[in-house]
């Protein structure tokens, strides 16, 4: 978060209406009303009245707080020991007014229109900005507690962005074109090759260049809003929402955009000729970019790079300490299989792998009263890169190959023998599927403690896992 004071601004024009915008966009304003400076009031009157969230004020004492203003919340420093406790307390004001949603009453700046998708579609939404949202980029900090799950999503961005840096140049390009027409990119790549990651990157350095960009959710109605550069949105899985997909090419080819650039990025496991064959079947062939990105396994050593800073941030994060490992190992395992464990999913779970063998981690934070179910899940989080190998290698799979690879994931999972054919039937009764309109079925959820064989390999207090 970056601290902007008005004295600060350094860009010609007229000084209070830079203020307004600076008030009206930030996330959160501070006034200190010690010594009542008229121009600090105003400024607090505007905030009061556009800004996005609850200003915090801070003052020396109560005493020094005009009426109209007393009934608002504020933090004096004045009083004994308050000056000590200040940086403190106004962390805890900051970090909970954060996390309040911003009003309806913020005023937004730089925004040219509003897109409606929809089930047929898109068109042009011509009610208040206010109601409507950005594309979504729904990044989340490291959890606290260690979890492989969430290390592993992009959203954790558990390293710097590695190895994809000659496709975000060519994406920032094609996003910032001069082109007012509709334009649509395919990237593909198969699973774990970092195609979310890389749009994810793309929409960050977008919207530092005042576009709207970020993530679209064609599973339901939402009105996006679109800044004067332009929407750059991301379309995950589009596989999953096919009739969708073509309905808003259909939109696009025939939207007046009234030279409102619009750029639409799909990100498929599917190959470009999958595409290309429904893109031809709608005429909307014109529309789509024909040089479209196909990520394949990174090099060698840009795997490595992934593997080292996982490592590292991990073992520092979880364990307090950098960890040792032998990266002739690691090396040796990525050329084992080069076009599969070079992808920079598998470097991310190898890393989790080689932290997760110290067993400080989950010792200290998952079950120390229980041996035995610090076993097994020291069994399982050592095993998940083997697990997240043998779905993403069903790319593509029948449901019988898919679930035969999970058979194979949960033997190496709890060991060779754990799960009885009773247990293999529970496992066919309890993965639930989701059909896509492309027609190939994907794994939504996998219940593993659902029958009884799977409590109680983990003993007595199985509720916990």
């Amino acid at each position: 978060m970056d601290l902007v004071h008005p004295a600060q601004i350094k860009a010609s024009g007229i000084i209070m209406e830079q203020v307004q915008k600076e008030i009206r966009e930030a996330d959160i304003v501070i006034a200190i009303l010690t010594g009542q400076n008229p121009n600090v009031y105003y400024e607090l009157g505007i905030a009061l009245e556009s800004a996005s969230r609850p200003a915090i004020l801070i003052v020396g004492s109560g005493d020094e707080v005009s009426f109209d203003i007393r009934p608002h919340r504020y933090l004096t420093y004045k009083g004994n020991g308050e000056l000590e406790r200040l940086p403190a307390t106004l962390a805890e004001a900051i970090r909970a007014t954060l996390a309040l949603a911003p009003t309806k009453s913020q005023i937004l700046v730089g925004i040219k229109a509003q897109i409606r998708f929809h089930e047929n579609g898109l068109s042009w939404h011509h009610g208040d900005a206010r109601d409507a949202n950005d594309p979504s980029l729904p990044f989340f900090e490291l959890p606290e507690v260690y979890d492989a799950f969430k290390l592993l999503s992009w959203r954790a961005r558990l390293t710097s962005h590695v190895g994809r840096q000659e496709e975000l140049a060519s994406l920032i390009d094609w996003a910032t074109s001069d082109k007012k027409e509709a334009a649509i990119r395919l990237i593909s790549g198969q699973g774990g090759s970092g195609k979310s990651r890389l749009a994810a990157e793309l929409a960050v350095e977008l919207r530092k260049r005042q576009y709207s960009s970020g993530f679209l959710n064609l599973g339901i109605e939402e009105v996006i809003r679109v800044r004067e550069k332009g929407l750059v949105g991301i379309i995950d899985y589009p596989e999953q929402f096919l009739h969708q997909v073509l309905e808003v090419l259909r939109s696009l080819k025939s939207a007046n955009l009234a030279d409102l650039p619009i750029r639409l990025l799909l990100l498929s496991r599917f190959p470009a000729e999958y595409w290309r064959e429904k893109f031809d079947a709608i005429q909307a062939s014109y529309i789509v970019d024909s040089q479209h990105t196909n990520l394949k396994s990174l090099t060698l050593e840009r795997s490595l790079n992934i593997y080292r800073e996982a490592v590292k941030t991990l073992s520092i994060k979880y364990l307090g300490r950098d960890v040792e490992y032998s990266e002739d190992e690691i090396t040796s395992w990525l050329n084992r299989e080069p076009e599969l464990n070079s992808r920079p999913l598998f470097s991310l779970a190898a890393a989790l792998h080689t932290v997760d063998e110290v067993g400080q981690a989950l010792n200290s934070r998952a079950a120390k009263s229980d041996p035995q179910i610090k076993k097994c899940l020291h069994n399982i989080i050592s095993s998940f890169n083997r697990l997240v190998i043998a779905c993403i290698r069903s790319d593509y799979s029948t449901r019988a190959n898919i679930r035969a690879n999970l058979y194979l994931a949960l033997e190496s999972l709890l060991g060779p023998g754990v799960v009885p054919e009773k247990g293999k039937e529970t496992i066919i009764t309890t993965v639930h599927w989701s059909g896509s309109s492309a027609g190939v079925p994907y794994l939504t959820t996998l219940d593993l403690a659902h029958g009884n064989w799977f409590p109680d390999c983990l003993g007595r207090n199985h509720s916990r896992s």
